[in-house]
């Protein structure tokens, strides 16, 4: 048990001295680079979509993005709302 004392209190003051140094690294650290400054402003292409599950552009621009809708069986008629490009 004697020779167990020694190692034991060593590990638990090796552990307490680099925990202790833990908040001295965190501290050092710099500030994002590009955190400050004055903050961009987002203009929305499109709102009220239903679901969206992704998106793409083809070549000329234009953005595509797939919508999921909100689910069920029906199927569309003819009488659906035509939703205009946007």
């Amino acid at each position: 048990m004697s020779r167990l004392f020694p190692v034991c209190l060593s590990l638990v003051l090796a552990v307490v001295v680099l925990l202790s140094s833990a908040p001295l690294a965190v501290e050092a650290q710099e500030a994002t680079p590009g955190a400050e400054g004055a903050l961009a402003t987002l203009d929305p292409v499109a709102v009220g979509l239903t679901n969206p599950r992704g998106f793409t552009w083809a070549e000329d621009g234009t953005l595509y993005v797939a919508l999921a809708g909100t689910g069920g069986s029906n199927l569309p008629t003819e009488e659906a709302d035509i939703i205009e490009a946007f």
